[in-house]
């Protein structure tokens, strides 16, 4: 099978490039992993971006300065830029190909054995009590997987979200706490849903703009 595929490849090429020979490659295969390099090649290209910007975030020393530049990220980076931050606290991170704005689980962060779901907005308005709650159903419905979840977010919270959480085994981290989060201030269980993980996050807490909850 091999034999006749490195055939194929010489017949269509002849004195071809090495590139060409990628190319041809590449048309060789069917559309569906045609489609799943193409993403690929798009995450491993977006996780570098992330790890730029992170490293762009964590020189500046106005938290203010940094909020405001995270607001600017682009949606689908900052998903991996906080993942990336968590990996740096030690934990484990499994990044998806699946896109922004579906509502579902952008990234897992597993810790002493516990795996955690993980959804990132970057929003620049407020989080609505409807985004917590079908995050939390999301996450109790995959029980079997999940001890957990994490909404991570640089938008704004309201009394009506903070009140959602009371009922909801998920740790938002926004405001201050995400830009500690970002610059590694503090171990692991600081950032997760873990019955030792002291505070709750539903704990007031300043987004670092204007003076606008978090």
């Amino acid at each position: 099978m091999m034999g006749e595929f490195a055939l194929f490849m010489l017949g269509a090429l002849g004195g071809a490039t090495l590139f060409g020979l990628a190319q041809v490659a590449v048309r060789a295969v069917g559309p569906g992993l045609r489609m799943r390099l193409h993403l690929r090649a798009s995450a491993v290209s977006r996780r570098n971006r992330a790890r730029r910007d992170l490293h762009r975030l964590r020189s500046m020393d106005d938290n203010r300065e940094a909020f405001l530049f995270l607001r600017r990220v682009d949606p689908l980076v900052f998903e991996d830029l906080v993942l990336i931050a968590y990996a740096d606290t030690g934990a484990g991170v499994e990044y998806t190909l699946r896109k922004s704005g579906d509502g579902g689980i952008d990234g897992e962060i597993s810790f002493r054995g516990q795996r955690f779901a993980m959804q990132a907005k970057r929003y620049s308005g407020r989080i609505e009590p409807d985004h917590v709650r079908r995050f939390s159903e999301l996450v109790t419905a995959r029980g079997d997987r999940y001890a957990g979840g994490v909404l991570v977010h640089t938008g704004r919270t309201g009394p009506a979200a903070w009140k959602a959480l009371e009922s909801a085994n998920v740790q938002m981290v926004s405001g201050q706490r995400l830009i500690a989060l970002l610059k590694g201030a503090g171990p692991t269980e600081t950032w997760l849903p873990l019955p030792c993980a002291g505070e709750r996050s539903g704990a007031r807490e300043v987004s670092g703009v204007g003076g606008n909850a978090g």
